[in-house]
C-alpha cells in the first residue's frame, strides 16, 4: 500500500474520529474501537465521543507527524496543542461529572 505514508503525513488536525482512524488504518470501525478499548490505539474520551490524537497515532505507527521532525517526535507546537486538547478534555469531563451529580441531586 504505497499511498498510506502519504496519507499519514498529510494529516494536519490534532485529533481523528474513530471512523477516520479506522479508514486510515484500513480496518473496520469495530476493530478500531476494540483496539482503542484494549489500549492498543491511543485515545481521548470526550463524554461519549472518542477521539484519537493524531501525533500519538502517527508516533505509534512510526510515521513523520510534522513532515519535518524525526518519526515519533512531535515538535513543540504539536506538544503544546496536544496538551491544550488534553486539558480541555479534562475540563469537559469534570463539567460533565458535575452536571451528572447535579442532575442526580435533583431527583
Amino acid at each position: 500500500m504505497t499511498d498510506q505514508p502519504t496519507a499519514l503525513n498529510s494529516i494536519r488536525r490534532a485529533t481523528l474520529t474513530v471512523a477516520e482512524t479506522a479508514a486510515l488504518l484500513r480496518v473496520s470501525e469495530d476493530v478500531c474501537r476494540r483496539a482503542i478499548d484494549d489500549g492498543e490505539i491511543p485515545s481521548l474520551r470526550l463524554g461519549r465521543r472518542i477521539l484519537v490524537p493524531t501525533a500519538k497515532l502517527l508516533a505509534m505507527l512510526g510515521s513523520d507527524p510534522a513532515g519535518g521532525s524525526p518519526a515519533g517526535t512531535p515538535d513543540e507546537a504539536e506538544r503544546a496543542a496536544m496538551e491544550r486538547v488534553e486539558s480541555l478534555v479534562d475540563q469537559l469531563n469534570e463539567a460533565m461529572a458535575e452536571l451528572s451529580r447535579t442532575l442526580k441531586a435533583r431527583r
